[in-house]
């Protein structure tokens, strides 16, 4: 699913459609203009991916 969303997005900048690979970066990374917890935050745990220095949960 993360490699066919990332082609999707990378797609989308290639044919100059900033806001649907806006959109799905969005999804994947950040969560922001969503209802729902990110991809990176459901599989990492970390609120924020630049250099996070723990999970906001507890792994165990």
């Amino acid at each position: 699913m993360e490699t066919t969303c990332i082609r999707l997005g990378i797609k989308y900048i290639q044919d100059k459609d900033y806001q649907k690979a806006f959109q799905v970066f969005d999804n994947l990374l950040n969560g922001d203009l969503n209802n729902h917890t990110s991809l990176f935050k459901n599989i990492s745990r970390f609120d924020n991916y630049f250099n996070p220095p723990v999970p906001s949960r507890s792994l165990v």
